[in-house]
């Protein structure tokens, strides 16, 4: 905590006038037209733990699928997934790792 104490003080903000009606007017949005594209893989995801019996060992197991689509323009295919895997001996902090 921060205590402070004022004997004197003067805080000084400029002022400003109210306006009579609205100060900026903007014209209707703007947007581009949403990129047309076919789904070729919907996204799914998935985390499994799994606890080695023997060894105490934690392991998350995660896959993320973006899925695919395809560019419905010029035909090209764009997708991805990311795994990651992490493991910890729940008596030993240090052990934790990761890898990708």
């Amino acid at each position: 905590p921060v205590r402070l104490t004022l004997s004197a003080a003067s805080l000084s903000v400029p002022l400003r006038l109210l306006a009579t009606g609205d100060e900026v007017v903007f014209g209707e949005p703007e947007g581009a037209t949403p990129w047309a594209t076919e789904t070729v893989r919907p996204a799914n995801s998935e985390r499994h733990v799994d606890r080695d019996e023997k060894t105490g060992i934690v392991t998350l197991s995660i896959a993320d699928d973006f899925g695919e689509v395809r560019d419905l323009d010029h035909g090209l295919v764009n997708g991805s997934i990311a795994r990651e895997t992490w493991t910890i001996h729940p008596d030993d902090p240090l052990s934790a790792s990761g890898k990708k």
